[in-house]
Order: structure tokens, then sequence, then C-alpha cells
């Protein structure tokens, strides 16, 4: 038994063939599905690393904190080839299966945060226009129905009806001269 500890706790050697399969792993269980910084998130590379454990051939040693630490690691080091390969003219590098799964990996954790990121912009939008409705409905039911009248064409100023104008006499003469005129033309 103090073999078995003595081995586990020296600390495992990642190797081409672990982070292939490690990759393949990632991409079955797919922890961008959930949130960043989620329980679910958290227990998705728990998944991954109990199923890694759980390989005979290579064997791994691996915890849900060390699963996320060597893709932090792998993403560095992707980021950082992909840096180099850009900034170097004319060099084009073989991909294997690892880089290939890493570039789809990244950018599926990046669209990932993004939809989350613009799901929770939409729903803090919702709640700030839910809380102007109500603040709105408080307003209404506690003055007049004058008062509110006269607020709402003092704020919508575009919506405002002009008011009503008494006629005068002055305008119907107006208009009586102005047919009277008429028919004289017409008489002519």
């Amino acid at each position: 038994m103090s073999s078995e500890r003595t081995t586990s706790s020296v600390p495992m050697k990642w190797t081409e063939l672990h982070d292939e399969i490690f990759v393949r792993e990632i991409l079955l269980i797919q922890p961008w599905s959930s949130k960043k910084a989620s329980p679910e998130r958290g227990e998705a590379w728990m998944k991954i690393a109990t199923t890694l454990n759980s390989l005979e051939t290579p064997t791994f040693r691996v915890t849900q904190r060390s699963v996320r630490d060597r893709y932090a690691v792998l993403e560095k080091k992707h980021k950082k080839k992909i840096r180099d390969e850009n900034l170097a003219s004319g060099i084009s590098c073989q991909e294997n299966e690892v880089d290939l799964g890493m570039d789809e990996i990244i950018t599926l954790f990046h669209e990932a945060d993004m939809e989350h990121e613009r799901a929770l912009k939409e729903k803090k939008r919702k709640l700030e226009e839910e809380a102007s409705q109500a603040a709105e409905m408080r307003q209404q039911s506690l003055e007049s129905f004058g008062e509110t009248r006269k607020r709402s064409e003092f704020t919508d100023s575009e919506v405002k009806t002009a008011k009503r104008k008494r006629s005068s006499g002055s305008d119907m003469v107006l208009y009586l001269r102005e047919k009277s005129e008429r028919e004289a033309e017409l008489k002519k």
C-alpha cells in the first residue's frame, strides 16, 4: 500500500499520446456547454478526469484541477504556435491531431463564452426594462389622471398632441369672404 501512495504522489508526465486522448475526451464531454466558473463546468472537468483515470493504456493520474491546468497549458502553447506561424512568413507547419483538436476546442470555448455573455446582457436589459415599467406604473398609481397625461405629454414630445383651438368668429368671416370672392370670379 505504501508503494501505491508513492506512485500516486509522483507527478504524471504528459506525452503526445496523453494529449491526444485528453483532447478527444474534451471534445466528447464538451465542458464549454456550461457557463464559465459554474458547478456544471466543474462537473464536466471532473468527468474528464475520472474517464482518463479509468484508462489502462496510457495510464493517467489526474484530478479535476490538473485537467484544467493541462488544458490551460495546451491552450497557451497552441496560441503561441499560431502567433509564431503568423509572424513567420512563408512557414507552413504541419498540424497534428492535438493542434487540430485544440483549434476547435478554443473556438468552441470562445463562442460559448460569448453566447453566455450575450444572454447575460439580454437578461440584464430585460430586468432593467421591467424595473422601469414597474416604476412607471407605481408613479401613475400615485397621481391623478390629469397629472399622468401632462407628464406623459412632457416626456413624449414626439407623440405630443396639439391643443384644440376654439374657433373664433374671424376665421368664419375670412372663410366667407374667400368664398364670395371665388364665386364672383366664376360669375365673371
